[in-house]
């Protein structure tokens, strides 16, 4: 009787990961490397999935084009190197909306991005990035490998979407939007990214009518004491 508690905690525990597990369920998405026309790429083995053609097929190319670029000419970190190896591998996902599963919940881009990481499996040794855009709801997220969140870290991937932000609010620049990303991480893999400074402006509005009042309240005692004086 006294493993009734444990098996009962384990039953409990099983349940949970599984209702989790469908709740997040996401739909069959292709693979660019395997299900070419299924990911709007005509034929072609690509790093870029675009089922629907929310960007055009021109657009599509030029960003394919870039990413294989930029896996050339990043060194790759896999230890032990081999004929095999590459450099970093991003990959990204287009799709106009997420829907709600059978249970009513609504994955976000970044379940998305952390499920197709996965499933795509582009790396060798974890520095593989994968890049995930909405349409709908503008959402972006970016998912990194072990190896790869040493140099594009959850900094950098806030600095980065802050600094393209509004290249996604015009559906004629999503194509500009995503290349910019993909140049800024580059940059990061390389060493050479340098984040934005954020001036907290309402930070410093409060800092300077906190000393203007502290002074008007000087400079009140000050008159009332020559007044009294």
């Amino acid at each position: 009787m006294k493993e009734t508690p444990l098996v009962i905690l384990a039953i409990i525990t099983i349940y949970s990961s599984l209702f989790n597990y469908f709740a997040l369920s996401l739909p069959d998405i292709p693979n660019p490397q395997v299900n070419m026309y299924g990911c709007g790429r005509g034929g072609q083995k690509s790093l870029i999935c675009d089922p629907s053609l929310v960007i055009s097929v021109q657009d599509a190319n030029q960003i394919d084009e870039r990413l294989q670029e930029l896996q050339k000419n990043t060194d790759c970190e896999c230890v032990p190197r081999n004929d095999t190896c590459r450099g970093y591998t991003i990959s990204v996902y287009l799709t106009p909306e997420i829907a709600s599963n059978i249970y009513g919940t609504t994955p976000t881009a970044d379940d998305y991005a952390n499920h197709l990481r996965k499933y795509w499996n582009f790396g060798k040794c974890g520095e593989d990035i994968v890049i995930v855009f909405v349409k709908d709801t503008l959402q972006r997220a970016t998912s990194v490998g072990k190896i790869a969140a040493r140099k594009i870290t959850e900094e950098v991937i806030s600095d980065v979407h802050r600094k393209t932000n509004d290249r996604f609010n015009n559906e004629n620049s999503y194509t500009d939007g995503l290349l910019d990303m993909v140049d800024n991480y580059e940059l990061a893999i390389k060493g050479n990214y340098n984040a934005a400074i954020i001036i907290p402006v309402w930070t410093i509005v409060q800092m300077l009518g906190g000393a203007l009042f502290v002074l008007c309240c000087f400079c009140s005692m000050y008159i009332c004491k020559r007044i009294y004086s």
